[in-house]
């Protein structure tokens, strides 16, 4: 009996050996010149590709079957190269030993097209750019960027201190490129939060979409939480929305809890002397079982507005003085029907900026929207115009924000005065 006991006692330190030695790999220096060798190879090998040999956007680039061997090579050269430094080494260090040995620029290139008497160059691993930082003393985040058709992919990586050494928490990457080729780029920001658990941090990871030909396009938010394995990382909420790739760089920020997301999105008056673009405030507090959007939203009243319309009911019902309003709701759920009517209609709804007026109420705003029908007739060009009635939503300025009052079809005469707006007309 003692015998047994003490052999199952043995198993279970080998086991328990075995499963800190795959989570936590020693240092080796002959598997880091393989993987190194590995990423260095394979990108030669796609950046030996012309963009221009393929037919764009009809077909899948040819150097797209050589991106998961890549990344994967990339992820292997990080984790060799990290897993031999203690969890003192500053990251300048860990990211000058990367970019030496991957061959990494400091900056970036001008973009992949060329120059005199070619269309498109080989763009594919070019600009490989490494950056290591240490979000807080205990853990270490290496993102990893390379051009792709039309924009950038991204790779990211949270190493956290156990032992004086670096164990790998998070990977996160654009899935495998399948039938539709997807990328992490265009922007990629990442924050990490705190939580009431002490030691225990959750990630926030926004990234936009690539996109060869129009200005706008959709991005995402992932809040990821660590787990076992670093490779799924549990995706405790997620959303994507669309926005506009101007030149307003978007930024992410955090403290505590709290993250905030600015960028741009398209204004609903498509009209270059008014307004092309508005800004757009996502902020949510992450709380242990909900991911909640709390104000501000938009930097004035009538982007205010905007963007209430634009959000799911679920985050609109958080921005009105009462929650429960069913008129609100109809009034948000007939703009969610306009705004995403079939083109074999042949109609669809136009909105259009009415003025901004201040109320003699304290701190209130009449916030007007126009809106016309638009119909196309087959085989004939443009399309004809009937004005539809004008929606006149009553907002109160907040604390940190605003929050809708009513929405109705006639304006409130005690809001008057000049356009706050300052509208072009």
């Amino acid at each position: 009996m003692l015998f047994r006991m003490t052999r199952l006692l043995l198993i279970a330190v080998l086991l328990a050996l075995t499963a800190n030695c795959s989570a936590q790999q020693p240092c080796d220096k002959q598997q880091q010149a393989k993987a190194v060798a590995a990423a260095l190879h394979l990108r030669q090998q796609m950046r030996a590709i012309r963009v221009s040999d393929d037919l764009m956007g009809e077909s899948i680039p040819k150097a797209i079957p050589f991106l998961p061997k890549f990344k994967a090579a990339l992820v292997r050269a990080t984790e060799t190269v990290v897993t031999c430094h203690d969890s003192s080494a500053p990251a300048s260090d860990i990211q000058a030993e990367l970019s030496h040995v991957l061959h990494a620029r400091q900056t970036r290139l001008p973009d992949g097209f060329a120059t005199i008497g070619e269309t498109h160059t080989n763009i594919y691993g070019k600009n490989l750019l490494i950056a290591v930082t240490k979000p807080s003393p205990n853990l270490l985040a290496v993102k990893i960027s390379f051009d792709v058709e039309c924009g950038d992919d991204n790779i990211w990586l949270v190493f956290e201190a156990k032992d004086a050494r670096w164990l790998e928490r998070i990977l996160w990457q654009s899935p495998p490129a399948g039938r539709e080729v997807r990328f992490f780029g265009d922007f990629f920001l990442t924050a990490i939060l705190t939580t009431d658990v002490p030691g225990s941090w959750r990630a926030v990871v926004v990234h936009g979409s690539p996109w060869c030909t129009s200005r706008f396009s959709g991005f995402d938010i992932d809040v990821l939480e660590p787990t076992a394995n670093a490779r799924q990382p549990r995706v405790v909420w997620h959303t994507d929305r669309g926005y506009s790739r101007g030149s307003f760089e978007p930024t992410l920020k955090a403290s505590g809890n709290i993250f905030e997301l600015r960028l741009n999105d398209d204004a609903m008056h498509f009209d270059i002397d008014i307004a092309f673009e508005r800004r757009v405030i996502y902020r949510y507090r992450v709380n242990a079982n909900t991911v909640d959007r709390i104000e501000p939203i938009a930097l004035n009243a009538r982007g205010f507005v905007e963007e209430w319309l634009d959000m799911p009911w679920n985050e609109a019902a958080a921005q009105i003085a009462d929650p429960t309003s069913v008129a609100l709701k109809t009034v948000h759920d007939l703009y969610e029907q306009k705004s995403t009517a079939k083109e074999e209609d042949h109609t669809f709804t136009k909105p259009s900026y009415g003025p901004v007026l201040g109320c003699q109420q304290s701190k209130q705003f009449q916030v007007e929207l126009a809106a016309s029908l638009e119909t196309f007739i087959p085989n004939k060009p443009g399309s004809t115009s009937t004005p539809l009635p004008s929606t006149y939503f009553k907002v109160r300025e907040t604390a940190n924000g605003y929050e809708v009052l009513s929405a109705t079809n006639k304006p409130d005469p005690q809001c008057s005065g000049p356009n706050l707006m300052n509208d072009k007309r």
